[in-house]
């Protein structure tokens, strides 16, 4: 199952997170929860036409830190970053890495959320050859050259 984010893109309202097989069981998954049969009888109530979209959002949006990180994964994590133009692929180990490094807090982002971060992901990986990746996580943006790290395994 899918965890999809439905938003009126007319007024930007979130209209929820709906766990469902595909969007449109999402979308129907809605309209139950405001009492309706489906998302076919809430549209012919009160047509939404082009006004909600459908968003496959990552299934576990937490913060989380490096170390917490590198026990969801087996091996080590690739690194990459954007924004500064500086740096590059990289890899890291829980034994190796400075235990600041390791407190650093990222967020999971999922790949229709963050297509960028999860493509330096891939170009880590296939520098450092990891293997595939399961899991991409981003450190905040830091000012001014909005630089911000990527984390994945």
């Amino acid at each position: 199952m899918t965890t999809y984010r439905i938003t009126n893109v007319r007024t930007g309202l979130d209209l929820g997170t709906y766990s469902a097989d595909s969007p449109e069981a999402a979308l129907d998954a809605m309209a139950r929860d405001a009492g309706y049969a489906d998302h076919a009888q809430a549209c012919r109530v009160a047509p939404a036409e082009g006004e909600l979209e459908v968003r496959e959002v990552a299934p576990d949006t937490t913060t989380l830190t490096i170390r917490q990180m590198l026990a969801r994964v087996s091996g080590g994590l690739v690194t990459n970053d954007r924004g500064n133009g500086s740096g590059g692929p990289g890899y890291i180990h829980e034994d190796e890495t400075d235990s600041d490094v390791l407190a650093t807090e990222v967020s999971l982002v999922s790949e229709s959320d963050d297509l960028e971060a999860w493509q330096l992901a891939r170009e880590a990986a296939d520098a450092v050859d990891s293997g595939d990746i399961e899991l991409v996580a981003v450190t905040a943006r830091h000012a001014p050259s909005d630089h911000q790290m990527i984390y994945a395994g």
